[in-house]
């Protein structure tokens, strides 16, 4: 019963609040006893696991896995060669995502990431429209599948924090040589570039010092699993059944990626492989991987949208200099507003020492050559536009747009998409590393049952 009302009401990813725990009480039919009131109480608030300075609740955990059940449902009505996890699996899968989940926030919350409730909704809007729909008929479509608005929001800030969070950590980290573009080009000898593959992947890895009966046994299993998908076992069955990829409950898919996204032995797999077709058990470092071709296209790209843009930068080192720094530049955005000039203010308190002296200008900016949080809010942008004040590991800045233009491109475009894939590449490389860092190196305790 408090489960349902926990749902109806759509605030079921905050339910460590007093005031709200009063809220459902006072609107919890009254032929239910205290008692059992208590008791339903108790269990949704019930710790199922610690995670560093956080836990996890029984309720949060029931609502997000009866999130994911609908996910996953979706998507076997797109794909129905896709099948449900067994439960057991489906749960473990969960608390893992969860704890992880945590880990980021709580380094978000140190690092003072906050995101502003307009930044939110402004994405919810893109996501939105994307989908050809206005925010009242996402809500509405989020009503039909139990969920309401507000937890959308919530778990939409989550995942918002969570990527600052690993553009800060991660891909802002990441260096791409001009060696490294050579290579890839010459290892795609002419192939389109921005041909997209999609990809279902099967990985059996490596036990930390396994022995040779182990990998042994590890072989013959790659070698019968890939006779038995030949032979009519579905791909995404046997990733669900096989695979120990992340990945694996959504039947190994990769989705579409390009081929400088992709490791070398794939693209190597991928140079003679036609649509359906399974390769054979391929061998990397980390393990066994089997891989099928499910569909492939080609785009030609011949022009890019630059985009010429100033801003104001102060520096931050920590999460109070951050909401200081917020404070500043709000102030700053309503004086511009009101007509004070912006190139005069960043002059005399930009702590970007370069673009200070030329009024804030960074010149015309190509995609790619910003790190990611700066970039997205800029692209966010109209013409002669404010952003609010945005995050990153620099500082906080405020940025305006001056003006667009779309430019025919040939081989700097060519080179610039090879960094970008390669960048991706190492970024997915390095990400499930960092990921695997700070779980070792935090405290978490799981209890059974959950």
């Amino acid at each position: 019963m408090i489960y349902r009302l926990f749902r109806i009401l759509g605030v079921f990813m905050d339910m460590r609040s007093s005031r709200l725990l009063f809220l459902i009480v006072a609107l919890l039919p009254v032929s239910l006893s205290a008692q059992e009131v208590q008791e339903d109480l108790r269990e949704i608030d019930r710790v199922v696991a610690v995670v560093d300075d956080d836990v996890i609740t029984k309720g949060e955990f029931d609502s997000r896995i009866s999130a994911w059940r609908g996910e996953l449902d979706m998507a076997r009505k797109g794909d129905e060669s896709l099948p449900m996890p067994p439960e057991e699996l489906l749960r473990e899968q969960l608390m893992e995502r969860l704890v992880v989940e945590s880990l980021q926030l709580q380094l978000g919350d140190r690092m003072g990431i906050d995101i502003p409730n307009e930044q939110v909704w402004a994405a919810a809007g893109r996501i939105a429209e994307s989908n050809n729909l206005t925010v009242e008929e996402l809500e509405a479509d989020l009503r039909g599948e139990g969920m309401s608005i507000n937890s959308f929001i919530a778990d939409l800030r989550r995942q918002m924090i969570i990527r600052e969070v690993v553009d800060a950590r991660v891909t802002s980290q990441v260096r791409v040589s001009p060696e490294e573009i050579d290579e890839l080009l010459t290892q795609l000898g002419g192939r389109n570039l921005e041909g997209e593959y999609l990809l279902r992947h099967i990985l059996m890895s490596f036990p930390e010092d396994a022995t040779a009966g182990q990998l042994s046994s590890i072989d013959r299993l790659a070698e019968d699993v890939v006779r038995q998908i030949r032979s009519g076992l579905q791909f995404s069955e046997a990733a669900v059944t096989y695979s120990n990829a992340p990945d694996a409950l959504e039947g190994g898919s990769l989705g579409w990626r390009k081929l400088g996204q992709l490791p070398s032995l794939f693209v190597e797999a991928l140079a003679s492989m036609t649509t359906g077709q399974v390769t054979d058990v391929l061998r990397s470092s980390n393990g066994l991987h089997i891989l099928t071709l499910e569909e492939k296209r080609g785009l030609a790209t011949e022009t890019m949208t630059k985009t010429r843009a100033r801003h104001i930068l102060i520096s931050a080192e920590n999460p109070i200099a951050r909401e200081q720094a917020k404070l500043q530049l709000e102030s700053v955005r309503s004086r511009v507003n009101a007509g004070e000039d912006f190139a005069q203010i960043a002059e005399a308190m930009s702590d970007d020492p370069v673009s200070a002296t030329q009024g804030g200008e960074l010149g015309w900016l190509s995609p790619g050559e910003t790190v990611a949080s700066f970039e997205r809010a800029m692209d966010a942008l109209q013409p002669n536009q404010l952003s609010n004040p945005v995050d990153s590991q620099y500082g906080v800045h405020l940025i305006e747009v001056m003006e667009r233009k779309d430019e025919e491109v040939g081989d700097l475009l060519v080179r610039r998409q090879a960094a970008d894939q390669i960048r991706n590449r190492k970024s997915d490389v390095d990400y499930a590393e960092w990921v695997r860092e700070i779980r070792d190196e935090a405290y978490v305790e799981v209890y059974d049952e959950p």
